[in-house]
């Protein structure tokens, strides 16, 4: 049935399913019905005619609506017309890449147009043409190493050539640098108990670490050791008034030493001999204006004399100094005719020499005690050098023989 019609009271599209009752027979029937209802057609049409065209009998602008039947349902169909009588306006806004042209327009602007219709009709066409610019970009850009951009991962400069969402090409140019990765070696010994970077353990660590400036990565390797104890045993001689390590007396000593790195980790144990100086007593007298190893007043003094061999203790020299007025001093003397006699260095150390106007028969040389320590016989000599190395400090007088007399001459020996 058409849409608006009913069959048996039904008006839409579906399945009924009917039970009769004959009355001449007294029995049933069933009745199925699929029923089918078509909808009516309809159509709109918006027409410009111009020209004095004529569509299916209308020419003059307005609405018209037409009822169909159709040949094979038998049902309308309803079709709207509405006639215009005016030219049609159309606006294109187009894009297009540099180098290319829309309908022969090839600059950027705003182009109008009068087209025919395929009626005949006039029709009025506005293209706004823009012609994008091939563009070019140039990008700065640091990776880090392992890392890429835009497939580089290699310091250097690119040139892509690249396409727009409009189909345009633009060209890019990059400049890249690669970041290499820092490695950073440190070897370093600490002492038993301490810690590095939070490692207490001996080993060999890497640590990654993230630079706040660029963001790249940054490797350290760490070997880490520790300082083990070491025990010395040392036996030491010394001369006495030295030191060893702080200690100037005989005995057994356990020092903890510091190593290179620092740590107390060396025990030393110390078996240190002190040995006493050589002691030379000397009881000397000076007179005033004298002196001996700078001591120039009465009392008791110690002097330290170096000795010449490294391996051997200095000596100690113990002086008991009286200095005595000069007019209770006794002098060097000489012979009523004056012999002129000179004795030089004086203090001495390893020789004096002696010098005269008259030739020396003989030298005789005695301590403070008066005791012969040395006598030399010549043969008319003027100057003689006589060795007192082996001399003991103090004072001494050399009594020096000519043929006028003798002459007396009083020296000190300070080695």
């Amino acid at each position: 049935i058409c849409e608006g019609e009913s069959y048996l009271d039904y008006t839409v599209t579906g399945i009924y399913v009917d039970t009769l009752h004959a009355s001449s027979t007294g029995c049933d029937s069933i009745r199925t019905i699929n029923l089918t209802v078509i909808p009516r057609l309809t159509s709109e049409f918006n027409l410009n005619i111009c020209n004095d065209l004529t569509f299916q009998g209308y020419n003059q602008p307005g609405t018209y609506i037409d009822t169909f039947t159709s040949i094979f349902t038998g049902c309308d169909s309803l079709r709207t017309i509405n006639i215009i009588d005016e030219p049609l306006y159309q606006t294109l806004d187009i894009i297009i890449c540099n180098d290319d042209s829309f309908e022969h327009f090839d600059t950027s602007g705003t182009y109008v147009d009068t087209l025919t219709t395929f009626y005949g009709c006039d029709s009025f066409r506005t293209v706004n043409l823009t012609i994008l610019p091939r563009s070019f970009s140039e990008i700065d850009i640091s990776i880090c190493e392992g890392a890429d951009f835009a497939g580089y991962e290699t310091s250097g400069t690119y040139i892509d050539t690249l396409t727009t969402s409009f189909g345009c090409d633009s060209m890019r140019t990059i400049h890249l640098d690669v970041i290499p990765t820092i490695m950073t070696n440190i070897d370093t010994t600490l002492c038993i108990g301490g810690t590095y970077e939070g490692y207490d353990q001996p080993g060999l660590y890497f640590d990654t670490f993230t630079s706040i400036i660029t963001g790249c990565d940054s490797i350290r390797r760490l070997r880490y050791r520790v300082q083990e104890s070491m025990l010395l045993a040392s036996t030491v001689t010394i001369c006495e008034f030295e030191s060893y390590l702080g200690h100037t007396e005989s005995g057994s000593f356990i020092d903890t030493l510091f190593s290179q790195s620092g740590c107390d980790s060396i025990y030393n144990i110390l078996v240190l001999n002190v040995t006493p100086l050589p002691r030379i007593q000397l009881d000397t007298t000076l007179c005033e204006g004298e002196e001996i190893f700078g001591f120039d007043e009465t009392g008791f003094f110690q002097v330290i004399i170096n000795n010449q061999n490294e391996d051997l203790c200095d000596t100690l020299l113990e002086i008991d100094l009286t200095v005595v007025p000069l007019q209770d001093c006794p002098t060097d003397v000489e012979e009523e005719n004056l012999i002129s006699c000179r004795l030089y260095p004086n203090p001495a150390t390893n020789f004096i020499n002696i010098e005269s106007e008259l030739n020396i028969q003989e030298v005789t040389i005695y301590n403070i005690n008066e005791q012969l320590v040395n006598s030399s016989s010549l043969e008319n000599q003027k100057t003689i050098n006589i060795d007192i190395s082996t001399k003991v400090v103090g004072v001494y007088l050399a009594k020096i023989w000519t043929k006028k007399g003798v002459v007396i001459k009083r020296f000190i020996v300070t080695h």
